[in-house]
């Protein structure tokens, strides 16, 4: 449950942004990109190459590369089936071929947004994560579903692909929560002090929160209190609560009409002159432009 509310508050989600037909035999160097991506291997077997070694990829193995690390995916050997890609574009999604001959290695290719970006939910990750899932029936399920998208070319592909991803996603947290986990942030989860302070937050991040009151909700002093949830997050307290403030201030200006000072009032600032500042900081527009901006949602 609490997984579940931290990733919607943090609005973690996964946009599609390419289909790579990595022919057999060949290999496609990624260059680091500003985010997390993610890898699902749709068909074929190879190998993923980055600093500090190689792992080998097959079929139903998700793949989970930090931000910034450069990394080449290769494709061997002979495909055990030939599989014919549809030729039509989906929508935003860039369709990469490398090399030549048959199909050898299919991958998905997905962005990871994370709005709460300070939290630092992936940066501290310290290599790629490379897990098999073919001895999980609904994990192969929903990698064969994204495989039929890439087959049959339906109207609506881009909006099932981005919901399979986001399931996927969701499954390889709970993995790692069930292991010792890469991401300091799922081992907090686990952590009852910090699980009780992060649980005031995300409750009531409205309520007049402040240093020592969370220390003393985790049944912690005020610097091991904010040491520990500093390694976990990436941040300090006060700036994830902040952070959450404005996060649940934004979805309000997105999904309600209710006026900018109460929408300030209902996230937990004093005057809407307070918010307003805050917010644009973080967003890099005040709330009223952003509204309008995100008219459609409505």
């Amino acid at each position: 449950m609490l997984l579940d509310r931290l990733l919607r508050h943090v609005n973690l989600h996964v946009a599609p942004f390419a289909v790579c037909d990595i022919r057999s035999g060949s290999r496609l160097k990624m260059e680091g990109a500003r985010g997390a991506q993610m890898h699902f291997v749709l068909h074929g077997a190879g190998e993923l190459a980055a600093k500090g070694g190689r792992v080998p990829l097959g079929r139903y193995s998700l793949v989970l590369v930090p931000p910034g690390v450069a990394h080449t995916i290769s494709s061997f050997g002979e495909p055990s089936e030939s599989i014919e890609l549809a030729g039509e574009e989906i929508e935003g999604v860039e369709r990469i071929v490398a090399g030549d001959g048959e199909t050898g290695l299919v991958l998905a290719c997905g962005a990871l947004r994370v709005e709460l970006s300070a939290t630092g939910l992936f940066q501290r990750l310290p290599r790629p994560i490379v897990e098999p899932f073919d001895n999980s029936p609904r994990m192969k399920q929903l990698f064969d579903a994204l495989l039929e998208e890439q087959l049959e070319g339906r109207p609506g592909r881009l909006r099932v692909i981005e919901s399979v991803m986001m399931q996927c996603l969701v499954h390889l947290l709970r993995r790692l929560m069930r292991a010792s986990s890469p991401l300091p942030w799922l081992e907090a989860l686990d952590d009852s002090q910090l699980r009780r302070a992060l649980d005031a937050i995300l409750d009531k991040p409205e309520a007049p929160h402040t240093l020592d009151d969370l220390a003393a909700t985790a049944g912690m002093s005020r610097s091991s209190f904010t040491a520990r949830f500093s390694a976990a997050f990436g941040q300090s307290p006060m700036a994830f609560v902040k952070e959450v403030r404005l996060q649940a201030g934004a979805k309000l200006l997105r999904t309600t009409d209710l006026p900018i000072k109460a929408i300030a009032s209902k996230v937990g600032y004093a005057s809407r002159s307070h918010f307003s500042r805050a917010f644009k900081e973080q967003f890099a527009r005040d709330p009223a432009y952003y509204r309008r901006e995100h008219e459609d949602d409505q």
